[in-house]
């Protein structure tokens, strides 16, 4: 077939071009060709779109995460012995692939976010082989968030959610048509609205929350393959392709090839010889700085940001969730806290701009070129020691 051929083609030279290029070519020997087909069937065989993609994948797992992620091997992943992560055997009305992620088997006592956002990869870079390395029929997603409880919300920071924004958005070579989710609760309900509204109008368009309406699901992907838990006529077993798992268990040696055994060392080492507040922070507060404030104060927000900040702070500790107050419109309450005596009016206070900013600050700050000009030239000495 003509699509066959254009393809292959497609496919020696954008093999070629990864052996040329200066980041990718270390690993030319490690993406395998189902690998590279699924990023020229998603990008409509434009090879260097796909160079591109490709190495936005590769800088997403193998300088980005590579910290978080570089622990995990898809043969000892806990999570791929449940029904975590999983895609339907068959394809919904419009031939489309089917993946469920079942959040409710995930317990950050038995395995930490960071395993868990690996064991989805692993089952997603084998499902991009298994499915979409001949033919891009597009995947729908299902999220069944049964069970979700405030441990378990709180257990995930925003670093994280960046991070699988990162990872499952922005470096594949296509998004999913639909993202269902069902069996939320009103508390992560709250969040998925919030967090939408940072997405852009398409992306929006394509999710879909159903709470435990699975009649509402049922319009978008029939019963009769789904299982009994999402309301289906089927049981596990035949609901769910079990050589997905079984392939993605047997992927140790591509993982082991993008995180070699020799850096994981390199960067154990390194931790060792710095304090922790000059390692990289995974958490929701950066850990650079040797204090945090002793307070901050939101106003004027509304009510989407209001929303955000409230859910955003069950992700803190209790210690820094007490140090932040919102108060909207209410300068009174902001006033109990900060004098507004020493405030500017645009605050409630009794100041011009002038009196109450200290603008000696702003120009010692622009002063500062030198500093991060000297910052930026020795980072890219230590880039390209690596």
């Amino acid at each position: 077939m003509e699509s066959d051929t254009r393809l292959e083609q497609s496919l020696s030279e954008l093999k070629l071009k990864i052996k040329e290029h200066d980041k990718l070519g270390p690993y030319s020997e490690i993406l395998d060709d189902p690998f590279l087909k699924v990023f020229l069937q998603g990008k409509g065989f434009d090879v260097d779109v796909a160079l591109s993609y490709i190495a936005k994948y590769m800088h997403m797992r193998t300088v980005k995460y590579k910290k978080q992620m570089s622990p995990y091997l898809p043969s000892k992943a806990r999570l791929l012995e449940t029904e975590f992560s999983q895609m339907l055997r068959n394809k919904d009305q419009h031939g489309r692939y089917i993946a469920v992620l079942n959040t409710y088997v995930w317990n950050p006592e038995m395995a930490s976010v960071q395993e868990s956002i690996a064991a989805v990869l692993f089952a997603l870079d084998e499902g991009m082989r298994r499915y979409f390395s001949h033919k891009p029929d597009g995947v729908v997603v299902i999220i069944d968030c049964k069970d979700t409880t405030l441990s378990k919300i709180r257990a995930v920071t925003s670093s994280e959610i960046i991070q699988t924004m990162d990872l499952f958005f922005k470096c594949l070579p296509a998004s999913p048509k639909e993202i269902h989710y069902v069996n939320e609760n009103i508390m992560y309900r709250g969040f998925l609205n919030t967090l939408l509204s940072f997405f852009g109008k398409k992306m929006r368009g394509r999710v879909h929350i159903h709470s435990s309406n699975m009649e509402s699901l049922h319009k978008f992907v029939a019963p009769n393959i789904l299982p009994k838990s999402l309301g289906g006529t089927l049981t596990n077993e035949e609901a769910y392709d079990s050589d997905l798992i079984n392939g993605a268990r047997e992927n140790d040696k591509f993982y082991k090839g993008i995180w070699p055994q020799l850096w994981r060392r390199v960067i154990r080492a390194s931790q060792s010889h710095h304090t922790t507040t000059c390692l990289p922070s995974t958490g929701i507060v950066p850990e650079m700085p040797p204090w945090a404030p002793k307070a901050a104060h939101i106003i004027h927000e509304n009510f989407i940001m209001n929303g955000a900040i409230r859910i955003l702070k069950y992700l803190l500790s209790k210690k820094l969730r007490e140090r932040i107050h919102v108060h909207s419109k209410k300068l009174d309450s902001l006033h109990e806290h900060v004098s507004r005596t020493i405030l500017p009016t645009s605050l409630g206070g009794t100041l011009t701009n002038e009196e109450a900013f200290d603008n000696g600050l702003m120009v010692k700050i622009r002063g500062n070129d030198g500093f991060y000009k000297s910052l930026e030239k020795k980072s890219d000495e230590v880039s390209s020691m690596r």
